[in-house]
C-alpha cells in the first residue's frame, strides 16, 4: 500500500460561470470512456460547445428532471 494523503474540498452550488468547465468534463469523459463502446460515427457529432449549453437547456425544462 501506498503512503495516506489527505484532502480537503467542499461542494458547491453550480454557478453560470462553471458551464464552461462543466461541459469541458461532461465532452471530454464522453469521448474517453465511450470510444470503442458507441458507435464512431456519434462520438464524432459530439460538439463542446452543445456540452456547454446542456445545463442551461435542461434547466429550462424542468420536466425532464423527474
Amino acid at each position: 500500500m501506498g503512503e495516506k494523503i489527505n484532502m480537503n474540498f467542499y461542494l458547491r452550488d453550480c454557478k453560470a460561470e462553471d458551464a464552461e468547465h462543466k461541459g469541458f468534463v461532461h465532452y471530454t469523459s464522453w469521448l474517453e470512456t465511450y470510444t470503442g463502446l458507441m458507435p464512431q460515427e456519434f462520438l464524432d457529432n459530439l460538439k463542446l460547445e452543445n456540452c456547454v449549453k446542456l445545463p442551461e437547456i435542461i434547466h429550462k425544462i424542468p420536466s425532464l428532471l423527474l
